[in-house]
């Protein structure tokens, strides 16, 4: 037979840090042979973008994207199937899957068996970024927060330096609550000793459904490029981000292109200077109920701009 696949899935809300870690994962592992298997929830997939402008080893062929839901909702599990038999021919040392912030991982086992790919790859870990700053908020309106956890073998309690000290042994606490078993890190960027994920392997098996649904799914929506002012643009944005979960893109002022995304309530304008161009547009994730404000904010803007 030949050797297995090693998985490692990247999961946690959005925001979270997901792609800072898999960016740093992809530094310690480069001495292997690996493949990125990467699930954006928006219609445009932005993360994979992020991972290659970080990164001038991986070339195109070691980076499969699917957009538009999570690839444990039953909508997308043809084109997830689809990617992880494209890396069975790529024969990758090591495949990182890292998820949308609004995936539940809790059938990865069940969908490899369904699907015959169970002697192909073998799950070796499942990493979940926590946001130490809202996760107590988190956990009462968003079930996937827990799914998420009890998926995993490692919980990255991220961002605690922004957390008093006092609290570090109540969210342990919490997490231990869910998840008993998981190894709790405590990360400032998603730092810890990478390479204890090669020397401690975990298995995930078992039977469970993901909770994923076309029903219980978030509202999208994609902002595409406009020749608009700067300030009026990220003025719009920030009134946005209050009834958003999450907004990330690429978006051009003068010329000049900015990676833009909400975090800890605040909205972040990167300029890209690496030279190599994007789609450019930001996609919008927000609970249902607030579709109608939100679409009216967006006309609203484009009236006033004449668009």
């Amino acid at each position: 037979m030949e050797k297995k696949i090693d998985i490692v899935i990247i999961t946690g809300f959005l925001g979270a840090g997901k792609t800072t870690l898999l960016n740093k994962l992809v530094s310690s592992y480069s001495a292997q042979n690996i493949g990125l298997l990467v699930n954006d929830f928006g219609q445009v997939p932005v993360d994979g973008s992020l991972i290659q402008d970080s990164s001038t080893d991986l070339d195109n062929n070691r980076i499969y994207e699917i957009g538009n839901g999570s690839i444990f909702c039953s909508c997308l599990t043809s084109s997830f199937v689809f990617g992880l038999k494209y890396f069975i021919e790529k024969a990758p040392d090591v495949l990182f899957i890292e998820t949308s912030g609004m995936s539940d991982p809790s059938s990865m086992a069940r969908l490899l068996r369904e699907y015959k790919l169970w002697d192909a790859y073998n799950i070796k870990h499942v990493l979940c970024v926590v946001d130490s700053t809202n996760v107590l908020k988190l956990r009462k309106n968003m079930t996937f927060v827990d799914r998420q956890i009890i998926s995993a073998n490692t919980v990255l309690l991220n961002k605690s330096d922004l957390i008093a000290d006092d609290l570090k042994e109540e969210f342990e606490t919490e997490i231990n609550s869910i998840n008993s078993d998981a190894i709790v890190k405590f990360t400032s960027f998603c730092d810890f000793d990478y390479h204890s994920l090669k020397e401690k392997p975990f298995r995930l098996e078992g039977d469970a459904q993901s909770c994923n649904t076309k029903t219980n799914a978030p509202k999208t929506m994609f902002l595409p490029q406009y020749d608009v002012p700067e300030t009026s643009f990220l003025t719009l944005i920030g009134q946005l981000a209050e009834t958003t979960l999450r907004i990330k893109g690429y978006y051009s002022f003068n010329k000049k292109e900015y990676y833009i995304s909400n975090n800890n309530g605040l909205i972040e304008a990167s300029l890209c200077d690496n030279g190599k161009s994007h789609e450019q547009g930001l996609t919008l994730i927000y609970e249902g109920k607030y579709h109608d404000k939100i679409y009216d904010q967006w006309l609203n803007f484009k009236s006033e701009f004449s668009l």
